[in-house]
């Protein structure tokens, strides 16, 4: 079970006990700052009973604040001191500030944990559970409400304390000076960030466990936004070098991803190397970006089945969801019950349309409910993939024919053998016996002639059609 899709299994009776925690320190102005903004928004019931170690306790519904008299990164074993004192957590979130030199107006959101020594907080090669969706639901909004003012929003990547906690934690933070702290515009789009996790309906994901980039995740912050994606523990260049087997696999126990993802232009790609392999090991794939943004609107457990369907025929070619297919699967949130139909297209008929104007196949492929594929070279596959039967497959197979003696008509004469199912496509190329014939050496000019260009030999201007056969090429249907 995701670890933060805690509804799912819960009775009702444990669902009043149990609460989404939220931990503010008296200490942090930021963490008092969203507080504030949170007693501001219901009618809370505060807790009269005196706690140790907790200033004050509030509940409203699914809901319970905490104030702590120390600093947040310090509060190893937290979920056990609240569920020894009645107050279980369902989830942990930690409203606190960023610091940065920088001064920027931003508003962020990170799982905590140490990749090597604990030097704030937490204990060494430690990393917290992580809530992954809540983290995705609570970033979103705080884009949202933070249009019309300018404070930027991203994910950090995962660092400092607490990190011995096994309840799915994460924090929420406004930074970067003391004045974005104390700010209670940026405390409000906090706390309502916050309280956008009371639908109990947690939204379906995949869940991704990131390496790469800078501190504050850029590319990951893009997917979250614009992808149906959510990241757990993610890891920025500075702190591949020292990632093994060991901590690698526990980041990956406290994320429980679907599968890993690399921001691969950042990365060093000795660290990619190294780490994509352990990562494989251990069972895990690595998806690329273009694939996540297939995901759109797609459960995980279609898109998994489409992805290894192709795979199986093309080994490592990346599955193209077609636009009208995506829109079907997102409004009607389908899953994949039935086998994966496909059939074969002629092969030279692909290469050769592929060659004079693939984006005009593609378009055409995009207007039917299909998948396709793009091979590790970039061209095409030429095999297409539907889940709502066959009858798709054969109409589209049909139109597929017609689309490219369409498309090779602007290019090429061609002609059909109707009985035989035989198109023959007229095509000219350099005949080098030609060219020898009207003076040319073998040599530089021989390629200027095959790339279309005029040479002079002699004082006479060789072109390059005096040098060119016809011949007809056959592509069987």
């Amino acid at each position: 079970m995701r670890i933060d899709h805690f509804y799912d299994t819960m009775t009702e009776s444990k669902l009043k006990n149990r609460k989404i925690t939220i931990i503010c320190s008296a200490g942090d102005p930021a963490s008092q700052n969203i507080m504030k903004g949170l007693l501001s928004m219901y009618n809370w019931n505060q807790i009269d009973r005196k706690i140790d170690g907790f200033s004050k306790v509030f509940e409203h519904g699914n809901f319970r604040i905490v104030e702590i008299e120390s600093h947040h990164i310090y509060q190893d074993g937290i979920d056990r001191k609240l569920i020894s004192f009645g107050l279980d957590p369902l989830m942990i979130i930690f409203a606190s500030r960023h610091s940065s030199r920088d001064g920027r107006k931003l508003l962020t959101a990170h799982i905590s944990g140490n990749t090597a020594e604990a030097e704030l907080g937490g204990r060494s090669r430690e990393v917290a559970m992580a809530a992954p969706v809540a983290m995705r639901n609570i970033l979103r909004s705080m884009r949202e409400l933070s249009k019309e003012i300018d404070y930027d929003v991203s994910m950090e990547s995962t660092h400092h304390g607490p990190t011995d906690i096994c309840t799915p934690s994460l924090y929420a933070e406004i930074g970067s000076t003391s004045i974005q702290w104390t700010d209670p515009v940026a405390g409000r789009i906090v706390a309502s960030s916050i309280l956008s996790l009371d639908n109990p309906l947690q939204e379906e994901v995949p869940v991704a466990i990131g390496f790469g980039g800078g501190h504050y995740s850029a590319r990951q912050s893009m997917l979250i936004f614009n992808a149906d994606i959510a990241f757990g523990h993610s890891f920025p260049n500075y702190q591949l070098s020292g990632m093994d087997a060991e901590i690698i696999q526990h980041a990956i126990e406290r994320t429980d991803p679907d599968f890993a993802y690399f921001d691969r232009k950042a990365m060093p790609s000795e660290e990619r190397s190294r780490i994509e392999k352990i990562i494989n090991q251990l069972g895990l794939e690595v998806i690329r970006e273009s694939e996540i943004q297939q995901i759109k609107g797609i459960s995980w457990s279609t898109y998994s089945e489409i992805r290894s369907t192709v795979n199986r025929i093309y080994p490592g070619a990346t599955p193209v969801i077609s636009r009208c297919l995506q829109e079907f699967l997102s409004s009607s949130k389908c899953t994949c019950n039935t086998s994966i139909r496909s059939t074969e297209l002629s092969r030279d008929l692909i290469q050769e349309v592929d060659s004079v104007d693939r984006n005009c196949l593609k378009d055409f492929f995009e207007e039917y409910p299909l998948i396709y594929a793009e091979k590790t070279d970039g061209t095409l596959a030429n095999r297409i993939f539907s889940i709502q039967g066959d009858g798709i497959l054969q109409d589209a197979a049909g139109k597929y024919i017609d689309k490219c003696i369409q498309i090779l008509k602007k290019h090429y004469e061609i002609e059909y053998n109707f009985d035989d199912n035989i198109l023959y496509i007229k095509k000219n190329r350099f005949s080098p016996q030609l060219a020898r014939e009207q003076g040319v050496s073998p040599g530089p000019m021989f390629g200027k002639l095959a790339n279309g260009q005029n040479v002079r030999i002699n004082g006479k201007t060789i072109k390059p059609e005096m040098v060119y056969q016809s011949y007809k090429k056959e592509i069987k249907l």
